[in-house]
Order: structure tokens, then C-alpha cells, then sequence
């Protein structure tokens, strides 16, 4: 063998040692890529995954939010509907009821609470229409006097008072009410 075959030989097992080495390193530069490729997707799949999540909730808490927002909506118009209701029937309940039927209501309820020397307190257009009836007709010797409501009365005793006013009246039914109301308009 000479010098020229074992440089060539050399040169051969070189080159293919380069090629092997070569192809190795190819090949765990493809692995390399091929695992960071998946990794990548893994990664971009793991996010998307999260967003859509974040979306949804983010949805879901806008449509909650409107719905909360609707139902405060229809709730202050239900209110405003019984305090509209209430305002109309306080500052007109005479006219509502009727004369009789008022006049009946006060002379009845006054008649069952009222002993002498009690003070009834009925409103002032109330004192000039039924003031000197309801004192002859109660039976009992009463002051009746003035007072800034709108209907109804209020009685004081020694010990404590009365309050049949068509403002304690109506305040007191006003659950009932809105419920009643609620129930008509399907929000409750």
C-alpha cells in the first residue's frame, strides 16, 4: 500500500466519519426541533385552551351582569309603580273611598281605640268636614285637633298613642304589595 492509498484510505474513513458525525448531529438537531415543535404546539394548545376559558367566563360574567342589571331595571320600575300606586291613593284616599265610607272608617276604628280625655289628630281639610260629627258621634269627651297628614288619624293616650294614618296604613302593606306586583310582572 502506498502513501497515496493511505492518504486516500484516511481521507475515505475521514469523510465518513465527518458523515456519521454529520448525520448524528442532524438527526438530534431534527429530535431537538421536532420536540421543541411539539412543545410549541403543546404550549400554543395549553393557551388557546386557556383563552377560550377566559373568554367563557368573561362572557358569562357580562351576560350575569346584564341580567343583574335588567332585574335592578324592572325592580325600581315595580317600586316606583306602588310608590306611584301609594303617593295617589295617600293624597286622594278620601276621594277614592268615597265620603261615606271614609268618614264610617274613621268614626268605626277612633270609636274601638278612644277613651275621655284622649286626642284624636285628623288632617285639617279632615277636622273641618268631620271634626264636630266625629266628636258628637263618638260619644266620648275628645280633643280633636289638627295635624300635618294626609288621611287618617292618630290617637294619644296617656301612656302611648295610636297610629292609624294612611301613611302607617299603606307602609305596612307595602311588602304585600310588592310581592303582589312582582308576581303580576313576573319578576318574582
Amino acid at each position: 500500500m502506498s502513501v497515496k492509498e493511505i492518504i486516500a484510505r484516511i481521507k475515505e474513513e475521514g469523510e465518513k466519519e465527518i458523515q456519521k458525525v454529520r448525520e448524528y448531529y442532524e438527526s438530534r438537531v431534527k429530535e431537538i426541533q421536532k420536540k421543541q415543535d411539539d412543545e410549541q404546539k403543546k404550549f400554543y394548545d395549553v393557551e388557546m385552551e386557556k383563552i377560550d376559558k377566559d373568554k367563557a367566563e368573561i362572557k358569562r360574567g357580562i351576560l350575569l351582569s346584564a341580567k343583574l342589571e335588567q332585574r335592578k331595571i324592572i325592580l325600581k320600575a315595580k317600586r316606583d309603580m306602588i310608590n306611584k300606586v301609594f303617593d295617589k291613593v295617600k293624597n286622594d284616599f278620601q276621594n277614592i273611598v268615597g265620603k261615606e265610607k271614609y268618614y264610617k272608617f274613621l268614626n268605626d276604628k277612633i270609636s274601638k281605640i278612644v277613651d275621655d280625655g284622649d286626642i284624636v289628630y285628623l288632617c285639617s281639610s279632615d277636622v273641618k268636614e268631620f271634626g264636630a260629627k266625629l266628636k258628637k258621634d263618638l260619644k266620648k269627651k275628645v280633643e280633636i285637633k289638627e295635624s300635618n297628614i294626609f288621611a287618617g288619624f292618630l290617637v294619644e293616650k296617656k301612656d302611648f298613642n295610636y297610629n292609624s294614618t294612611i301613611e302607617a296604613l299603606l307602609a305596612s302593606k307595602i311588602e304585600e304589595f310588592e310581592k303582589m306586583v312582582g308576581t303580576k310582572l313576573n319578576v318574582l
